[in-house]
């Protein structure tokens, strides 16, 4: 009986749909890929009272993206709701680059960031002050289509 059931097992594994589409020159169907724009999307929460520097460091990083002739992400300013600000950040390459490390348009932004501050230390701090800013972040990912 358990030899049976062993082969029957076995044989659910076959790809049984795939041989007759093959046996007879069908190719298999490339899937058709959505069009959709996908979005990094941050709600961030910042220490009461830290919201207008917050605002001008944002201001920063809006000038170094327009210099580098980038969109701006989609920032909405709530007035209820537990969050400050809802950003939406495009994601250039689409889902996949939810598996890099890091895009080159983030390290040229980066670098250009810093050029415009005076240079990497000095960018750095302006990453940590921001940071401190913040009481509360979370980040998710979605699409528009």
């Amino acid at each position: 009986m358990q030899k049976l059931l062993l082969a029957a097992a076995a044989a659910l594994t076959l790809p049984f749909g795939a041989v007759p589409a093959l046996a007879d020159g069908h190719e298999m169907a490339q899937p058709e890929m959505l069009e959709q724009d996908w979005h990094r999307v941050t709600m961030v929460k910042f220490h009461p009272g830290k919201r207008e520097r917050a605002s001008e460091i944002i201001e920063m990083f809006n000038k170094t993206s327009q210099t580098m002739g980038e969109a701006l992400p989609l920032q909405i300013h709530m007035n209820t709701g537990a969050w400050d600000m809802i950003v939406a950040f495009p994601m250039k390459h689409g889902i996949a680059q939810m598996g890099w490390r890091d895009t080159p348009e983030n390290k040229a932004w980066q670098a250009e960031f810093a050029k415009m501050v005076g240079g990497k230390d000095k960018a750095q701090a302006i990453f940590k002050e921001f940071d401190s800013l913040v009481a509360d972040r979370q980040q998710h990912i979605g699409h528009t289509h």
